[in-house]
């Protein structure tokens, strides 16, 4: 049988409505689009779990040495591979606000790369304060403040909420000042992701150790001082998704050459070749099959990037192999359907019909 005349058949048979393209890409998209958006899902919260954990203060450390951190060493700390900010600080004196007669604020000088950190821009002349302390003094950035003898101006208000973190600057007000030769308390560093020598590190802020204690502490000790993000991700249940889609999908074309096995049969009784009924057969299932991931993968793509436009970098790695995996297993069981198909078996084939 020519070529041409097994693409005419194909043809025929899928405007006909014979080889139920609507409703078996119909299917296949639901097979597929269901793994895909479950793949996409687990990721996604994986994804969030790492930002919750970062911005809780998780991959924030700093190491305390009274008077022995040196301020140029700890803002060089973000030219170490994976360290996303890093900076210096140390404790000055308290602030008064004249508005607040007899209250003081506990306040410290910072290094310019701390505001990285607290998500400040370090550009801005001023004083940085949290939003607690922001919210129960009435200010906001770009506000003054007279405290003695001058004008505290905000140039900046950092999230600093209660969760676990250490709290000497949820009440307290930072004060930058430049890099400079004088020695600081404490270096703080945030790496993403975490360095197993985050400590090694850390230490190389230092600019002399003697006759100070040395301290490494975690800025949240409720959370877990290493993220176990890698392992969830391979461990996670849809790794599975394209063995199921797989499956899914060489059921989808198992039952639907089954469901022809009567006009298989009685093609091979009327001479047709088996190759050619195989190869229309697959030519037909990759029409729905590949319509349905196709719809499958529009519509899941469009989620992801309604729901989560910042991640949708990911989306296709994850999106790829689930929608491979449905569109290969219909041809797959198509295939073992055509060679199931037995000429002999044409009469039984009519009497169970």
């Amino acid at each position: 049988m020519k070529a041409t005349s097994i693409l005419s058949e194909v043809w025929r048979n899928v405007v006909s409505g014979t080889a139920r393209v609507p409703l078996f890409a119909a299917l296949i998209g639901v097979i597929a689009g269901l793994g895909a958006a479950a793949e996409i899902a687990t990721v996604h919260g994986l994804h969030s779990d790492a930002r919750a954990y970062i911005d809780g203060g998780g991959a924030t450390q700093y190491i305390v040495a009274e008077g022995s951190i040196g301020t140029p060493s700890c803002e060089a700390l973000t030219t170490y591979q994976n360290v996303e900010a890093a900076g210096a600080l140390r404790p000055t004196a308290e602030v008064k606000i004249d508005a607040l007669p007899g209250t003081t604020f506990e306040a410290y000088e910072v290094t310019s790369g701390f505001g990285a950190l607290l998500g400040i821009d370090s550009h801005r002349d001023g004083v940085w304060i949290s939003q607690d302390l922001a919210e129960s003094l009435g200010l906001h950035e770009g506000s003054t403040v007279p405290s003695e003898d001058r004008q505290l101006r905000v140039a900046g208000v950092f999230e600093y909420p209660n969760d676990g973190r250490d709290t000497r600057l949820s009440h307290a007000i930072l004060v930058p000042v430049p890099v400079g030769a004088e020695a600081f308390d404490e270096c703080w560093m945030r790496s993403w992701p975490q360095s197993p020598d985050g400590e090694g590190i850390l230490r190389s802020a230092l600019a002399s150790a003697e006759g100070s204690e040395v301290a490494i502490s975690q800025l949240n000790k409720s959370l877990a001082a290493q993220f176990d993000g890698p392992v969830s991700f391979v461990e996670r249940l849809t790794r599975w998704v394209p063995l199921v889609t797989v499956s899914g999908g060489f059921l989808a074309g198992l039952a639907w050459t089954r469901r022809r096995k009567l006009e298989y049969a009685s093609a091979l009784h009327a001479g047709q070749s088996r190759a050619a009924l195989t190869a229309g057969a697959v030519l037909e299932t990759l029409v729905w099959a590949l319509l349905g991931t196709m719809l499958a993968g529009v519509a899941a793509w469009s989620t992801a990037l309604a729901l989560m436009p910042e991640e949708i970098d990911w989306a296709p790695t994850l999106l790829i192999p689930p929608l491979l995996s449905a569109a290969t297993g219909p041809v797959i069981g198509a295939l073992c359907g055509a060679f199931l198909v037995r000429e002999s078996d044409l009469f039984r084939y009519f009497k169970d019909r």
